[in-house]
């Protein structure tokens, strides 16, 4: 990260992770850093980051990460029949539950319960349901 705030940065990995975790981290005063994936072939798009979190905002960028580990990443599995678009695209929509969560989480030090709760609550809409709703 901070090379690409002396000089122009590309850099070539594996999967969208890395462009998430990018988003988030980059900062508005760097160079230029780009992203392109190692997993397409012929004319690979590379993606300009800063343009990118310029438009959609710090706001968008620390809540991607929030919805990314949620809709399932390396790290966690992925929610029957949710894809990271349709997860998304509930984020870009503004809905409050979502929103609302992925700020607290992304709080130091929240209390185990409201995560808990939150958690519930985000699994519940992006199912398809009502925030109020039960899991069960």
């Amino acid at each position: 990260m901070e090379t690409s705030c002396l000089h122009k940065t590309k850099l070539i990995g594996e999967d969208t992770d890395l462009q998430v975790l990018l988003l988030h981290y980059i900062k508005a005063h760097c160079k230029g850093l780009y992203f392109r994936s190692d997993k397409t072939t012929g004319n690979a798009k590379v993606y300009n980051l800063n343009y990118q979190k310029e438009m959609i905002g710090n706001d968008m960028c620390s809540q991607l990460l929030f919805i990314h580990a949620m809709s399932g990443c390396d790290t966690t599995s992925r929610m029957f029949g949710v894809g990271k678009k349709s997860a998304f695209h509930k984020l870009v929509k503004e809905d409050t539950i979502l929103r609302y969560s992925a700020n607290t989480f992304a709080t130091l030090h929240q209390p185990r319960e409201v995560i808990d709760d939150l958690g519930c609550q985000v699994m519940a809409v992006v199912l398809g349901g009502k925030s109020t709703e039960s899991l069960a």
